[in-house]
Formats: C-alpha cells, sequence, structure tokens
C-alpha cells in the first residue's frame, strides 16, 4: 500500500503579495524616515521586494529541507537532485513505478522522504508504520489541509 502525506512546513511563510506590501511599507517609511537610503519609492519598493523574494526562494528550497526539516534523517531514494529531488523521474515514469521500486530497494524502517517540485513528502512503506500514522501517533492539533 502507498500513501502519501503532504507534510508542510510548520512556519508560515509569507505570501508573494505580503512581501510585496511589506516592501512597498518599508520604501515609503525610508522616504519619510532615511531620504539617503531610498531610491524612489518604485525603485525601492522593487529591490526590497526582489531581496525579500529571493530569501523566500532560498529558505524553502535550499535551507528549510536541507538543515530544519524535522523529515531530514528520514531515508530518501539514491539519485536525488540537490534542488528538485525526485522530480524528473516521477514525472518520467508511469505513476507509482518510482515509489515501488523506493519500497523495494531503499533501506527503510517504514518511511521514506522525497521530493518533488521543491516539496518534500512521505512515503508510507508497510501497514504497522500506517497504522502508527493514522491511529496512534496522531495529534490532535494536526490539519490535513
Amino acid at each position: 500500500m502507498v500513501l502519501h502525506l503532504h507534510i508542510s512546513e510548520n512556519m508560515a511563510m509569507p505570501s508573494t503579495i505580503q512581501l510585496f506590501v511589506f516592501s512597498a511599507a518599508a520604501s515609503v517609511l525610508a522616504r519619510a524616515y532615511a531620504p539617503a537610503y531610498s531610491l524612489g519609492l518604485i525603485s525601492t519598493t522593487l529591490l526590497l521586494f526582489l531581496a525579500l523574494f529571493i530569501s523566500k526562494i532560498t529558505w524553502t528550497v535550499v535551507i528549510y529541507p536541507k538543515v530544519f526539516s524535522p523529515l531530514r534523517h528520514l531515508p530518501t531514494p539514491d539519485d536525488n537532485s540537490f534542488f528538485s529531488g525526485q522530480t524528473k523521474r516521477v514525472f518520467r515514469e508511469p505513476s507509482g513505478r518510482p515509489m515501488r521500486f523506493w519500497i523495494e530497494n531503499v533501506k527503510n524502517e517504514g518511511l521514506i522522504k522525497y521530493a518533488v517540485w521543491f516539496r518534500e513528502r512521505v512515503l508510507v512503506t508497510d501497514t504497522k508504520t500506517l497504522g502508527e500514522v493514522l491511529v496512534t501517533k496522531v495529534r490532535a492539533s494536526s490539519s490535513f489541509s
């Protein structure tokens, strides 16, 4: 049995619109209180937005999954790409074939972590672990969204 669980980051990241609004507000404040650091409303807003957006992408794609993710210690398939994980293989092969291969060939204790489009996913590989995930170790505060 194959069950895919989508694990989202427990740290809420601001949306792109929130980043832009923050950039615009910071640009207005810079122009009012530190005009020497302002390049004009539009230029400062775009520059701040670009810096924040690149920081958000770097955090989401590189830093969080590799350093802070609670899933980082789970076994993974050997042929992971640093940035895109298993995206190429999952889309190239028929549905479910890569997962079946990993279940048979990746040493695991019931869970395998893989990534598709920069998102971590967990593959449950046996019925005992499935029971633990669905019944035994469910937290009351967890939500499936």
